[in-house]
């Protein structure tokens, strides 16, 4: 049975989400096609990306309020206002940037800094984050959420940056709220472009977690 972790936004309520970078944008639209077809509900495309903003108005305009296409990499004011404009449910950091978060809260997007102590996760959800991004993940990572959540329980951390597939079930049995996959589920998707097996993957990873 998975960590129980109450009252979720409803972007990590599937407790797994894909993460999209890539340094040409081309294939960014068909891979938003292919995971939400495996059936995973949030995605997140980092604005360092090409395209980024336009990849995720596009999917919003396609697939609706039933699936959460969040924007990654946004570092500071402008870049939520970029996100926002285009239509982003969410924005996710790899760092702690007070302006940023505050912005969001104005926005009213939820907002995912990235964390990698105690002190930046208790700050982060002081200034207003909704979740806490755990960067980058570590060789103990299962038992560093445990560790961390234990005096802090109402922390809501989601790991990302290096998670493998194979991990996802230990983060979650060890109380993260969600997981974010990055390389580990794309690997050459996004260069090749073989969506099936992207899809095959999502769906693999979103029956590991059921």
């Amino acid at each position: 049975m998975l960590g129980a972790v109450p009252d979720l936004p409803a972007f990590l309520e599937q407790r797994v989400f894909a993460i999209l970078r890539a340094s040409d944008g081309a294939l960014v639209a068909d891979a938003i096609d292919a995971v939400v077809g495996a059936g995973m509900h949030t995605v997140e495309v980092t604005l360092t990306t090409p395209g980024a903003e336009q990849a995720i108005s596009e999917a919003r305009r396609r697939h609706g309020d039933r699936v959460h296409v969040g924007a990654g990499t946004v570092l500071d004011e402008r870049d939520v206002r970029r996100a926002v404009d285009a239509g982003a449910a969410f924005c996710v950091s790899p760092i702690v940037d007070v302006a940023m978060i505050e912005a969001c809260v104005r926005a009213g997007v939820p907002a995912v800094p990235g964390t990698a102590t105690p002190t930046e996760m208790v700050a982060a959800t002081r200034a207003g984050a909704t979740a806490c991004k755990v960067f980058p993940s570590r060789p103990d990572g299962p038992s560093f959420i445990r560790q961390i959540l234990a005096p802090l329980p109402d922390l809501v951390l989601v790991p990302t940056g290096g998670v493998e597939i194979g991990e996802v079930r230990a983060y979650l049995d060890a109380t993260a709220a969600a997981v974010g996959l990055g390389s580990s589920l794309l690997v050459d998707a996004l260069r090749t472009g073989d969506m099936r097996a992207l899809a095959d993957r999502a769906a693999a990873v979103l029956g590991a977690v059921r």
